[in-house]
């Protein structure tokens, strides 16, 4: 399992990096921490692991949807017709 959990965290960092920017850094921030609420042996490890996972999928959805509300704003900036 703490394999798998490695894999998933870098996975998780290098899917979030190439879109990295002032408006989203608390948000990878937030992420980058997720492994933190990871604790205990048995059955309290497995139920914090559960919690990080959840926890993982929620703030990447959110950097997703604002990566693309910002990528959307500037296309309909870029688009729009120059005032001279």
């Amino acid at each position: 399992m703490e394999r798998r959990l490695v894999v998933d965290y870098i996975e998780a960092i290098q899917s979030i990096l190439p879109s990295l920017s002032p408006s989203n850094y608390e948000l990878a921030i937030q992420i980058a921490n997720v492994p933190d609420v990871i604790r205990g042996y048995g059955h309290v490890k497995l139920r914090s692991v559960l919690k990080a996972e959840i926890a993982q999928r929620e703030l990447l959805a959110q950097f997703q949807r604002l990566n693309a509300s910002v990528v959307g704003a500037a296309e309909k900036w870029r688009r729009a017709p120059s005032e001279a």
